[in-house]
């Protein structure tokens, strides 16, 4: 027994301690949640009973602006008379059907205004649920409050500015289908609030503007209808002038090629020129070369004449000291008589011999006297003829430094041919393309003709003034330039 005693004691601290627990979340949630709570005990269904039972929590008390149970008893005429009169009967209908079904499907979810302890009505919102008891007369229901004034205050202000904005929105949507239609005399003249009143500002004086815009484009139209004729015109006449122009250009082209191909065969010519004064340089230099040699031979030859001269004399002497010999020679021999006639024969030969010998030494002397003198009027003429080659090389220098000069010359003429060549058919190009460009400005000219007609119809379809406004009529076209196309 004493063993139940003490295990009973401990279950019963054990569940006070968890009654504590939950009382203090109770309290809490009654306190401090920001949720008014509130329960009932309602005898047969009647929340008015005598025996019903009703509960106020402190935050449901406070949210309304009391203070405690004997501001705010706990009785259900203490919420219900302060319950707004045109929120009364929606609320009590709403909580009745919701104690009348029993299988809880019917949820209570209502908001109502309550009046403060200050006498000011405010917006809360309640919910709740209920069950039903084995006796089917007693129900058991609680639920809660929350303050909703600020939201619904908010809400209705939308809604309000909701009602303003659909004013607002549809006079600009008349307005805006008045300009859609064409018609901007229309102008907004029904009342905006003030945040508003702006914009109709802004409508009538964008509308005004625009009347005034189309008005001045109905103008500018047919101003720009009359240029573009002009420009159509001009524009023919400069692709005319461009073509014409373009054909010169052509010849000319043709003209310069012509020349820049003669440049270039001169050119050619002055290449070989050159080459072939070069190659009389080159001979005349080996020319001057092998006579200067030559000069040098023959004054070596002269030089040998002389000496075979020299030995031609003392041959000579030799020849003249024989013969003197052979006359001494004849005369011992006839002073011998019979015994020197062979030796008189003998010197009669080598007389003989001698004086053939002195006659060919005197013979080859003429010679020789001859070949010098021939030699020396050589040495004259190679000597001249030296000079002379001197003189052409020194004139085939100057040709080749001419004939240089001139290739170097054709040649510049024919880059700057080829270039003028090239830049006449760039501008020949360019005038080309001014032509192209020409004939599409004209066409462009003639399209914008065209859609300014376009833009005078649909202009006209404008109501700026009280009537339809008219088609502007154009200004005639200026006579064509007469100097185009020449």
């Amino acid at each position: 027994m004493r063993f139940n005693f003490t295990r009973n004691a401990d279950t019963i601290a054990r569940l006070q301690a968890e009654l504590l627990e939950v009382k203090e979340r109770s309290d809490v949630l009654d306190t401090s949640c920001g949720v008014g709570l509130w329960q009932a005990v309602l005898y047969e269904a009647d929340a008015f009973h005598p025996n019903s039972r009703w509960t106020w929590s402190p935050e449901f008390v406070r949210l309304i602006g009391y203070t405690d149970e004997q501001d705010f008893p706990n009785v259900c005429q203490s919420w219900s008379d302060k319950l707004h009169p045109d929120d009364a009967p929606a609320t009590f209908a709403a909580f009745g059907g919701h104690l009348s079904d029993a299988t809880g499907k019917a949820r209570y979810d209502v908001t109502y205004r309550l009046k403060m302890k200050d006498g000011v009505y405010r917006w809360f919102r309640a919910t709740g649920g209920c069950r039903h008891s084995a006796d089917g007369k007693t129900i058991r229901a609680c639920g809660s409050l929350t303050y909703i004034h600020d939201q619904k205050v908010i809400e209705e202000r939308i809604t309000q500015e909701a009602d303003h904005d659909r004013v607002v929105l549809q006079a600009l949507s008349d307005g805006l289908t008045a300009l859609s239609s064409g018609d901007l005399t229309h102008r907004i003249t029904a009342s905006f609030r003030e945040t508003a009143e702006a914009l109709k500002l802004r409508f009538n004086e964008t509308a005004e503007q625009l009347q005034s815009t189309i008005s001045m484009v109905g103008t500018a139209a047919a101003q720009v209808k009359s240029a573009s004729a002009e420009i159509t015109q001009s524009s023919h006449s400069l692709a005319e002038g461009a073509s014409d122009q373009a054909s010169r250009l052509d010849d000319v082209t043709q003209r310069l090629d012509q020349l820049a191909q003669a440049a270039s065969t001169n050119a050619a010519h002055a290449r070989s020129a050159t080459d072939l004064s070069q190659l009389a340089r080159s001979h005349a230099t080996d020319g001057e070369t092998r006579m200067a040699n030559l000069t040098s031979a023959m004054a070596d030859i002269k030089a040998s004449t002389r000496e075979t001269a020299l030995i031609i004399k003392t041959i000579n002497e030799i020849a003249f000291q024989t013969n003197l010999l052979a006359l001494n020679a004849a005369v011992e021999a006839a002073r011998a008589g019979d015994a020197g006639r062979g030796f008189a024969v003998v010197a009669e030969e080598v007389r003989s011999l001698a004086l053939r010998a002195a006659t060919a030494a005197k013979s080859t002397e003429e010679l020789i006297d001859r070949s010098v003198s021939a030699t020396d009027r050589g040495v004259h003429f190679n000597g001249e003829v030296l000079e002379s080659l001197r003189q052409i090389s020194g004139q085939i220098t100057q040709v080749v430094d001419v004939v240089a000069e001139i290739s170097t010359a054709s040649a510049l003429q024919v880059q700057s041919v080829q270039r003028m060549t090239q830049s006449v058919t760039e501008v020949n190009a360019i005038t080309q393309q001014v032509a192209a460009s020409s004939e599409e400005s004209a066409s462009a000219a003639e399209e914008l003709n065209a859609q300014v007609s376009t833009l005078n119809d649909t202009v006209s379809t404008f109501v700026v003034d009280d009537e339809i406004m008219p088609t502007p009529t154009a200004k005639p076209a200026r006579r064509r330039y007469a100097g185009a196309g020449r």
